[in-house]
């Protein structure tokens, strides 16, 4: 006997709530009516994980990634979850976990600290555990985790299936936005938007960044609406600054591709890094609109001194930070990773870092004294008033060298000085046991590098830092693919290819 068990055809909001439903599509009528979110018709039986007893030890282990040699250095370990896509349906919770968990272990860190400076970690490993999640954070959650477990292994069904989650759930977030329905799950939402774009970057950044503009209108919208906690603090008060930073930083160093938006903060070694930038963007912003015109002496000596106190300001900063103290040079026989050739004969011998947020901030500085010298150059060759310009030729008769050429050798030496330092930290952020996370970071800050090694002409330098780009993209960083095309396009255009 027995028959087909009956299942609810309602939505699965009325399901969850266990009232009648009208079924009325694409919004039912019930859920309308008391302003609910109707999470639609999808059933949770679309996706099945098999686990072939035989087979099963034959899917899993170690696999090298690209350019790695085995032996050399320890490669990146997975295990491969075993799927079958039926339907475009969310598959079931122990599924969705068994998915998350090969993510979280192929991208993040093993034995180490959740990182305080890149919040990332700490945001998807929460928003993973929240214990009622809506269909559109679980679809988001699952996309994510799909997506990447797809591109790193080579899984075009597992890659194509996250695919389709990212726009079911995108869906989703634009209904409720229509709808009116804010709250918590909406930025949690946005924020793994942004991580995805930032994973499958298009040969562009415009998406990017539209991305981190919506994200951040989200999040102002919502903020009066949210339940404040632990997750909620993290996105308002440093991951959304962060995100803003490393595409700001890229877009005024290489491409003016964005504007950047004003960020102020306190207290913390992360804000205060935050609010010396936003300060560094409104004096580099000046010296933009100053070279559209022909500056008086008084308005060059103001940016001049600005721009000064600027350097002053990040050398501050860096030394009150301790960095220096958590910094060592590796031992000569370590071998961070065999993906990147030694520093030694370029550079000196590499750092290492108690942690990958020291390398972090260590990176970011460098980035950033070199913006500034840039600063710092550009107000003293293009803004200078002829009449400073003639009082220094004059000062300078007895001397051999042009004043200006004095200041060009002295501005390459220190550009070279902090790109050189930027570079001994890479060994360690790239290293296999920091997985794809561990150049996450510092994709961005390192193309400030690279155009100052085409500046300079110091071509072997260069080639060094597209080889740590080739790390990025064989752990499938869409941003590493994009940022190693500007290098070299700007390497072809000056004449040194």
């Amino acid at each position: 006997m027995g028959g087909k068990p009956f299942k609810s055809k309602g939505c699965i909001s009325c399901r969850k709530r266990k009232v009648k439903c009208d079924q009325q599509k694409p919004h039912c009528a019930e859920c309308q009516k008391r302003k609910l979110v109707c999470q639609g018709y999808d059933r949770d039986d679309g996706l099945f994980i098999h686990h072939d007893q035989k087979s099963s030890n034959s899917h899993r282990g170690s696999q090298n990634l690209p350019g790695t040699t085995p032996g050399r250095s320890r490669s990146i370990q997975y295990t491969q979850p075993q799927v079958q896509v039926q339907s475009g349906a969310l598959c079931r919770g122990s599924e969705r976990l068994q998915i998350f968990s090969s993510y979280y272990d192929l991208y993040f860190p093993k034995n180490s600290k959740v990182s305080q400076v890149d919040f990332w970690q700490f945001l998807i490993s929460g928003f993973a555990a929240l214990p009622k999640k809506s269909m559109m954070l679980e679809k988001a959650i699952c996309a994510v985790s799909s997506f990447y477990i797809g591109k790193m292994i080579g899984d075009t069904r597992l890659f194509n299936y996250g695919l389709q989650m990212y726009t079911e759930a995108m869906r989703i977030l634009r209904r409720n936005i229509q709808l009116g329905f804010f709250g918590n799950e909406m930025i949690y939402t946005a924020v793994i938007f942004q991580e995805i774009e930032k994973i499958h970057r298009p040969r562009h950044l415009q998406a990017y960044f539209a991305h981190v503009e919506g994200t951040k209108m989200i999040l102002d919208y919502c903020r009066p609406m949210i339940v404040k906690n632990s997750l909620t603090d993290a996105i308002y008060t440093n991951h959304s600054r962060m995100s803003m930073y490393l595409a700001t930083t890229g877009a005024t160093s290489l491409y003016d591709e964005y504007k950047s938006v004003a960020i102020s903060g306190h207290r913390t070694l992360l804000e205060k890094f935050i609010e010396i930038y936003d300060t560094s963007n409104r004096i580099v912003a000046a010296v933009d609109i100053a070279t559209q015109s022909s500056p008086d002496t008084k308005t060059y000596e103001s940016l001049l001194s600005q721009s000064m106190e600027l350097e002053k300001k990040w050398n501050e900063w860096f030394s009150k930070s301790g960095i220096n103290d958590h910094c060592s040079y590796a031992d000569p026989e370590q071998i961070f990773t065999s993906s990147l050739p030694s520093t030694d004969a370029l550079f000196g011998r590499a750092y290492r870092f108690e942690s990958l947020d020291s390398a972090n901030f260590y990176i970011w500085h460098s980035a950033m004294m070199i913006r500034t010298l840039k600063l710092i150059h550009k107000v003293r060759t293009q803004l200078m008033p002829a009449s400073v310009l003639e009082s220094a030729s004059q000062a300078d008769l007895h001397k051999k060298d042009d004043p200006l050429d004095t200041l060009r050798n002295e501005y390459h030496r220190k550009l070279e000085i902090y790109a050189d330092r930027a570079c001994l930290c890479i060994p360690f952020c790239a290293q296999d046991d920091m997985r794809a996370f561990g150049v996450h970071a510092v994709l961005v800050p390192m193309c400030v590098v690279v155009e100052t090694y085409i500046d300079l002409c110091q071509r072997e330098k260069f080639f060094w830092c597209q080889r740590f780009y080739q790390i990025g993209v064989d752990r499938c960083n869409n941003t590493a693919t994009h940022m190693s095309e500007v290098g070299w396009n700007l390497f072809r255009k000056k004449g040194l290819a």
